[in-house]
Order: structure tokens, then sequence, then C-alpha cells
């Protein structure tokens, strides 16, 4: 169990950094931001919790990989609490997404697909989108994106390029549309303007028609892209495996190498008020924040959950009136809150 000194020694510092942080495209100062009320809960011993999703009023959706998998937790007060609902599959559930009203949508490592009409209480199972396969030794799917007018995309880990699936009817049927990158893809990410998914190929792609069609805007490294974040006002955050972060204010039309920041970027949440949060998986698996919008980081050290070597899997956040509460799933079977109070 993580102790409240660590929560003070290391996160607790946000009570003191988070004061007049400014937005490089805003001039008025941010108010009074203070980061309070940390909890670890040890859900699932080797569940590794790397799905995980707000879908709507209270309710967060979380979902097991690793040693113990398929089984589906549901918090009905952000993250305070945890049920365990049991296990829905047998595979692995690598991501989670809410599609609006109690519809909810799961995917798992073998690109099997469920969907859930009442809050992620009860699944059907859809059947599998992807045949593909991966060579690798990764997971063949790992990403979900609702879009603004509803249309589900689905990406894919194929070896000899990564595809992307649509579905127009709630993941009743699904669309093919093909090759998008040369390596497999990973997750994606929504903007203002469209969507973004990264991958493999160390290259960001954006489509800005409902995921009909794709662009590369850039090959950003040599590494694998993994974490990536959506700041609002153009500003989109990207780790590289690399420990590289890059920074795009056009919605990842063009980007900025910020140079070697971390180890092995694994996930970003945006905390609001230009504070984001950056997950490792590798090395020393430390936690960094940055709070001018990704311009500089600070390193907090590592996930202390009491088992050696954990770390964030996923990490989200959900706005509040007064702030925005953090929920993250650990690679051991941690579920860890916080809240951003303003």
């Amino acid at each position: 169990m993580i102790t409240n000194n660590w929560i003070k020694s290391r996160l607790g510092l946000l009570a003191i950094l988070l004061l007049g942080v400014v937005n490089p495209g805003i001039t008025q100062q941010t108010p009074h931001v203070v980061f309070e009320r940390w909890s670890v809960q040890e859900l699932l011993p080797g569940g590794r919790f790397d799905a995980i999703a707000h879908v709507g009023g209270h309710t967060v959706v979380m979902g097991s990989r690793g040693k113990n998998p398929g089984q589906l937790f549901i918090s009905r007060d952000l993250g305070q609490t945890w049920e365990n609902t049991g296990k829905i599959t047998e595979d692995e559930i690598t991501c989670i997404s809410h599609g609006g009203g109690d519809l909810v949508y799961l995917l798992t490592g073998k690109s099997n697909f469920y969907r859930s009409e009442d809050g992620g209480q009860s699944w059907k199972w859809l059947g599998t989108i992807s045949n593909n396969k991966n060579t690798e030794g990764y997971t063949l799917s790992y990403g979900i994106f609702v879009t603004k007018s509803g249309t589900v995309l689905v990406s894919d880990t194929e070896s000899s390029g990564g595809h992307i699936y649509r579905s127009e009817d709630r993941g009743d049927s699904w669309h093919d549309v093909g090759v998008v990158s040369p390596r497999a893809l990973y997750r994606f990410q929504g903007t203002d303007q469209g969507v973004l998914v990264n991958g493999w190929h160390g290259s960001i792609y954006r489509s800005t028609d409902d995921g009909l069609t794709w662009e590369e805007t850039g090959r950003l490294a040599d590494s694998p892209l993994y974490a990536t974040e959506y700041l609002g006002d153009n500003i989109v955050l990207q780790g590289s495996e690399a420990g590289h972060v890059y920074r795009s204010t056009d919605e990842g039309e063009s980007w900025q190498d910020l140079g070697k920041i971390s180890e092995a970027a694994d996930d970003m949440v945006d905390l609001g008020n230009g504070a984001v949060l950056l997950t490792t998986y590798r090395q020393a698996k430390h936690l960094y924040l940055s709070l001018d919008f990704g311009l500089t980081w600070e390193n907090l050290g590592p996930l202390n959950t009491g088992v050696e070597g954990d770390w964030f899997d996923h990490v989200i956040q959900i706005t509040q009136e007064d702030g925005v509460v953090m929920v993250g799933g650990s690679h051991a079977g941690f579920a860890v809150r916080g809240e951003v109070r303003r």
C-alpha cells in the first residue's frame, strides 16, 4: 500500500508548484490549484490495468490484462471505491471507450469487440474485428476511439502495416480503411478538428474526415510512440519510447522535438491549467510533471505502490466544476486516484 508520506513528498509538491501557471497561448493567469486526496487500492494482484474510461456521471470502468486478464471493475464514485463485476473474457482487455449515454465499448488484445448499453454492467460480444497477425510479439489490438459523429474506430498491429477499422452502427459491422502506417498502430487521440493515431513507426497520422482517410503529419522518431495527449488550444504532446517529448501547437500538423526528457514514455494525462503528468515504463520508471503545457518537466520519482518496479499503465482525467480527478491503473493491479482542486 502506498504511504501518505510518499504522496506528500512526491506528488504533493503540486500544492506548491501549481500556482500561477501561464498558458503560452493565453495571457490570463490561472487560478490557485492544489493537488490532494491521494489514494491507492490493490484491486487485482497481477491484474495489470491498461484499459480505463470515464463513462459518464461518476462512473469509471477499468479492465485487466497480464497474468489475470479479462476482469472488469466499475467505480460509481470517480474511483474512490471499486466493484469487481467478474470476468467477461479470457482475453486481455486493452481498451475501453465511452460512446455517450450508457453506451460503452471494450476491445481485447485479440481484437474481440464488446458493447455495453448499461454503463458497463453487462456486455455483448459483437465479434472479432481484425484477423491480421503481429509477428513481433505485440497484442493485436490496443485502440478504440469514438468520433464526434459516433463513428467507432479501432486500430490493429498488423506487422506489415497497421490497419484502422470503422463502424457507423455501434460495432455491429466494420469497414477496413486499410493500411495507414508501414508498422503497427497503437492508440488514438482526439483533437478539436479531428483524430490522431500513433504507433511503432514513430509517425503521427491524422484524420479530419471522421476516420475515412489518414495522412502522415511527420515521422517524429525512430522508436515507437505511445504516450499522447491533447491539451486544448491546438496543443498536442507526444512521448517516445526513447524518452523524447514532442510538442505541436497546430493539432499535430507540425512538431517540435523538446529533447530527451524521460525514460520510455508510456502515457500522459492532462491535469488542467497547463499541468501534465508523463508516465514511463522502463529503466527507473519515473513520473514527470510539466506545469507549462509540456515545455519543461520535473522528475517526481517512481510510482510507489509497494510493488517494486510498478508503474502507471494508463491514466485518465475527469473534469469537475472545482477541479480535475485523476484515476489510473498500475502494471501490478492497483488503482490510483488524486484530485486537483482549484
